[in-house]
């Protein structure tokens, strides 16, 4: 999976995460959605099934052709139900898995507009504006998601271990809370490729690739993800003014 930004654009000055994410609105073209009759409820909710089988499968067997039935489905459930965010939410990284950024950008979104205070649309909103190129945009997104997402997620988000030598992490996990933070917030500092800009692009890029471990192989019900997860997010930062993320070696997709 390709996670560098197509194009980065001109840096803008920082604004508030909450004023960055809902500039994503703009975009927006005001059109009603279509009112979803229960007739097409009811075949949204099956296609959403479908999807989430293929989806199952694709993921734990690499079935072939299964990753597109999965995304013809939530299409379909979309189509039928436009106002059903599971579906966007869940259609949005199997199309980056599948490298679609443009309809990718498009299901994101109808997902923030259907439901704007949710979390993962934001997050979805940071991962877009990274392919994109905007990464200040992606990390007012990050900062506007990051507080309110479930515990487990949240704290793949704040673990630096799969990037960080092991002098970086020693008895991190023992520290207070705020020492805790201090040191990770000090580690981004240190590992920041251009100090003169106004992000972190190594801290981004890291985010990204959380965001689409997260969505894709994070298990709510265990409260873990399995291997390929860690592919994705194993990697390592360069210090500060150097250059970003160098991948480990792996036959993952997040490669």
């Amino acid at each position: 999976m390709e996670l560098r930004p197509h194009r980065p654009t001109r840096r803008r000055s920082n604004r508030s995460a909450v004023v960055v994410v809902a500039l994503l609105a703009v975009t927006l073209t005001g059109a009603a959605a279509r009112a979803a009759s229960g007739r097409d409820r009811a075949e949204a909710a099956a296609s959403y099934e479908r999807a989430m089988v293929a989806r199952r499968e694709w993921l734990m067997v690499l079935r072939e052709g299964r990753l597109e039935q999965a995304i013809a489905e939530l299409t379909t459930a979309t189509r039928l139900d436009s106002e059903r965010v599971d579906a966007w939410v869940a259609l949005v990284p199997l199309l980056l898995e599948r490298r679609d950024v443009d309809a990718a950008a498009a299901a994101t979104i109808s997902a923030y507009r259907i439901a704007p205070r949710r979390p993962e649309t934001a997050l979805l909103v940071a991962m877009i504006a990274y392919r994109r190129g905007d990464l200040e945009l992606a990390e007012g997104a990050f900062a506007s998601a990051l507080p309110h997402l479930s515990a487990g997620w949240r704290a793949r988000f704040e673990d630096i271990a799969p990037i960080a030598a092991a002098a970086d992490t020693d008895g991190l996990a023992a520290l207070p809370s705020e020492r805790r933070a201090e040191r990770i917030r000090r580690f981004w500092i240190d590992h920041d490729p251009d100090p003169a800009t106004a992000v972190n692009e190594a801290r981004i890029e890291y985010w990204a690739r959380i965001a689409q471990a997260c969505f894709l192989y994070y298990d709510a019900e265990r409260g873990e993800w399995d291997q390929r997860a860690a592919s994705c997010t194993r990697a390592t930062v360069r210090p500060a003014g150097r250059a970003s993320i160098r991948r480990a070696p792996s036959s993952s997709s997040c490669s």
